[in-house]
């Protein structure tokens, strides 16, 4: 769970997320989400697992390397990008 006030500067970080999660392969969307007297909340469900070990011979890493691999395959979602200038 993320809340946020709207006036705050990583506040579009928090939409993004809303819009993006659903399009990942490794995510859900948001479970809930409201806005409400200028503040924001997004909610995803938990998920039972643990952070993934990186070390080498870490029963990890080959699901690590199937994500990003569909990551990598996974087109982009059209949304408006901020640019960094």
């Amino acid at each position: 769970m993320a809340a946020c006030t709207g006036l705050h500067n990583w506040a579009w970080t928090q939409q993004r997320e809303a819009q993006i999660a659903p399009t990942s392969p490794a995510s859900r969307p948001p479970s809930s989400g409201a806005e409400t007297e200028g503040w924001g909340l997004i909610a995803f469900e938990a998920l039972d697992g643990h952070h993934a070990d990186y070390s080498p011979t870490s029963p990890d890493l080959p699901k690590v390397a199937d994500f990003l691999r569909r990551l990598g395959e996974t087109p982009c979602p059209d949304i408006e990008l901020r640019r960094a200038e």
